[in-house]
């Protein structure tokens, strides 16, 4: 790139992720697979995106990968969520049974507070 006084020089907008030379995953790169795949879409749909805007983008194989450990998190945190989900159930059906109610434990999930809490 050559500014209007002929100076030439290289730039990039983003910060690289490494101090490596051989390295050049730039921290937007390195955030488009969690925030694709938080958003609900596929590589196509930012590939396409990229593609208008002619903007460089990490590749497919790259995409999956990062995909593999950022799912795999996920579900760590989903499986811990839903042990203090069932927790709290059996918890509140012990409650109920030694009230004597009736009240069904599904009841209790939709509408008591400390699922709200979890929700929230």
């Amino acid at each position: 790139m050559e500014c209007f006084h002929g100076h030439s020089n290289s730039w990039s907008s983003q910060p690289i992720v490494t101090d490596m030379q051989s390295d050049t995953m730039f921290r937007g790169n390195l955030g488009l697979t969690p925030v694709t795949l938080a958003a609900g879409l596929a590589y196509a749909d930012i590939q396409r995106l990229a593609e208008v805007l002619d903007l460089a983008i990490v590749s497919k194989t790259t995409f999956d990968s990062q995909q593999q450990y950022i799912m795999s998190s996920v579900n760590d945190v989903y499986d811990q969520h839903m042990e203090q989900v069932h927790d709290i159930l059996a918890e509140q059906d012990e409650e109920n049974s030694q009230k004597g109610t009736t009240t069904a434990v599904l009841e209790t999930a939709i509408f008591g507070s400390e699922v709200q809490r979890l929700i929230h």
